[in-house]
């Protein structure tokens, strides 16, 4: 019981990597809150966690909306009383060199996955002071460290994801705000199988994508939410003002 008597908000927890850590909060003891787009898979996840003996609730929310953002923050905090903990797990895939880029696709990766990102730290700041600190994990990805073929419009809002995390680290350790950025290279996602079956041959696409992964094989959710549970419990300790990366 790790997160006992804390509330978590995981943002973007309809599936994937934030349903893998909803799941995990909870069953460690979180009052846990859903929040996603997708309705009824934001809804499965707290149906889950119900099953399993914990406690959720769900708020849809459009992440490229602020005031949508704002108000979730609001009702988390009314619901609850208080917010421990912040999950930014939400984002969307963009594939192409930089003259095959939608523009299109590049102003929605950009709210989703960057400017989502922004407004949902912003309004939780407050909350995460008035409960005496707390924690904050934005999802990044190794292609927002170096780069990734390819993959123009996803390296670069992840790139921001990074520096923005590095910077709210600085900005509010002496707050007791804890401010990571988890950077996993591929896992296995419902966005990178919709992109592996984009391809003639899904399977022989996934192989030949884990043949040049460090271990073989796509990282998977569970061993996602295993890190973001240490980084959100009390077994963290405390940090110098130089903010971290995962």
């Amino acid at each position: 019981m790790r997160l006992k008597d804390k509330v978590a908000l995981i943002i973007g927890g309809g599936s994937g990597i934030g349903r893998a850590i909803a799941l995990r909060f909870a069953a460690e003891g979180a009052q846990t809150a859903v929040a996603d787009l997708a309705l009824e898979a934001g809804q499965e996840t707290v149906n889950l966690i119900g099953a399993d003996g914990g406690t959720a609730f769900f708020f849809q929310v459009d992440v490229t909306q602020r005031d949508q953002i704002r108000a979730v923050l609001t009702q988390v905090e009314k619901q609850y009383g208080r917010l421990d903990v912040l999950v930014n797990s939400a984002g969307i895939a963009g594939r192409g060199r930089i003259e095959e880029v939608d523009e299109a696709l590049w102003d929605r990766a950009v709210a989703v996955n960057l400017s989502g990102v922004f407004w949902a730290c912003k309004y939780a700041v407050p909350l995460l002071k008035r409960a005496g600190g707390g924690a904050i994990l934005n999802l990044g990805s190794i292609a927002g460290l170096r780069g990734w073929p390819g993959s123009a419009i996803y390296s670069a809002t992840k790139g921001g994801v990074v520096m923005l995390s590095r910077t709210l680290a600085a900005d509010y350790a002496r707050e007791n705000i804890r401010v990571w950025a988890i950077c996993p290279t591929a896992v296995d996602t419902p966005i990178l199988r919709h992109l592996f079956a984009q391809e003639t041959d899904a399977q022989a696409a996934r192989q030949a994508y884990e043949a040049k992964e460090p271990m073989g094989r796509l990282v998977m959710v569970d061993e996602v939410a295993h890190a973001a549970l240490y980084l959100a419990s009390s077994e963290q300790p405390p940090y110098s003002p130089e903010p971290f990366i995962v």
